[in-house]
């Protein structure tokens, strides 16, 4: 297996290459006697120094290895072409023509995100931020351990996952946090919106709207074939009519039938079995069964009082951070804070962080530039409203 630093800088390395959209160099590894800038740095091999020139040698095929082992088909440069072909001789067709374009220039091959070798950290960290999540946390633990016992394991769950709880326990946050903490990429779909399978698996481009679907911008634009995908509201769906949005569904969650998948506007078939799919419900027994089996259910529950004291410091530090005034305000929130916080009745982690936000604008009028940096008060906490509906003020007919 390899070291945890090589598989570190491995990660890394690849997540530098999706963001500009490159792939393996299929040719011949390039002589290394002159001086080169390579992403480690500059070196300098000595022509007369026959062992140093063998050891480079080494060092790069043992690389390119590496990477071929991450390296997946994700489509047939051949097919791109033939489309291309077909495609170049129908009118109004520029934007499909342009797609293709675009897949024959980057090339069919891709790179797998590896499973990091720290993986253990990475999932103690979001168990303390999401203490709550423990039972899913430790069945991700356990499948994680499985899947690296290859000998270059690439990120894979073991099959999809659905998280099953209470709206507002941070399921959707979690798993954003979950694709960022494994360096993949991220997307989402709200099943609550999506009427049809046109949204995913794309629009054929024989009518006027004709685009994409979500799957296929993904893989191709992310360059990423293993990323995280979320069907948020799952419970949601709406099953009926003849493009539903549920039908499009099957094939994609069974990896046999994902290795084929088309989508309908740019009509190439794609592997899209990497994808590691997530799903989250209110009430997961709304489900037909066809698409419930295809999950493994994980339950999640609401956040305690010791769960959302943990909880709350860590959403205000990030806060702070996330709206860029670290500045002026101190990412320690204390004690009086979390109390009238935790006094709160029913409070979920997503009202928590507007509440928050609340806080830090009643505050601004007391910082000042150049200034020491400001500790949120109680008194900047907007008081809970009550639920009761207030009596109107009126005449009595």
């Amino acid at each position: 297996m390899m070291r945890e630093e090589e598989m570190d800088s491995l990660s890394e390395k690849f997540k530098k290459r999706r963001r500009n959209h490159r792939v393996l160099n299929k040719g011949a590894l390039k002589e290394t006697n002159i001086e080169e800038k390579t992403e480690r740095g500059v070196f300098t091999t000595n022509l007369l120094d026959d062992h140093g020139l063998l050891e480079e040698t080494k060092a790069n095929t043992t690389e390119k290895i590496k990477e071929n082992a991450y390296a997946i088909n994700l489509f047939d440069d051949d097919d791109v072409l033939k489309k291309l072909k077909v495609v170049d001789q129908q009118k109004d067709a520029k934007e499909l023509q342009l797609c293709l374009r675009e897949m024959k220039s980057i090339g069919g091959e891709f790179l797998l995100v590896p499973q990091p070798q720290g993986y253990e950290e990475v999932l103690n960290g979001l168990l303390n931020k999401y203490p709550h999540f423990n039972n899913v946390i430790e069945f991700l633990r356990q499948r994680i351990r499985l899947n690296g016992l290859r000998e270059y394991p690439a990120l894979d769950f073991g099959g999809a996952i659905l998280l099953d709880g209470p709206a507002g326990c941070g399921k959707t946050s979690f798993l954003t946090e979950l694709s960022q903490s494994f360096n993949t990429e991220f997307a989402s779909i709200s099943c609550a919106t999506a009427t049809n399978n046109f949204d995913i698996s794309g629009l054929s481009g024989g009518w006027s709207n004709g685009r994409a679907g979500q799957i296929h911008d993904l893989l191709i634009n992310s360059g990423c074939p293993n990323p995280i995908f979320l069907l948020d509201e799952i419970d949601k769906t709406n099953d009926e009519g003849k493009n539903n949005f549920v039908g499009s569904l099957y094939g994609l969650l069974e990896k046999n039938n994902a290795k084929m998948f088309q989508d309908e506007y740019v009509g190439v078939k794609m592997d899209a079995s990497r994808i590691n799919w997530f799903a989250t419900s209110n009430d997961v027994s709304v489900l037909n069964a066809p698409l419930r089996d295809r999950f493994e259910v994980i339950s999640v529950e609401a956040p305690d009082e010791n769960h959302i004291s943990q909880i709350i410091p860590q959403i205000y530090k990030e806060t702070v951070i996330e709206m860029g005034v670290q500045n002026s305000f101190s990412t320690v929130l204390k004690k009086d804070v979390l109390n009238k916080l935790l006094s709160f009745n029913g409070i979920s982690i997503r009202r928590i962080q507007s509440v928050l936000k609340t806080g830090l604008a009643n505050a601004t009028v007391r910082v000042k530039k150049g200034g020491a940096k400001v500790f949120l008060k109680a008194s900047d906490i907007p008081n809970q409203q009550s639920s009761k509906p207030k009596q109107r003020i009126g005449f009595i007919h």
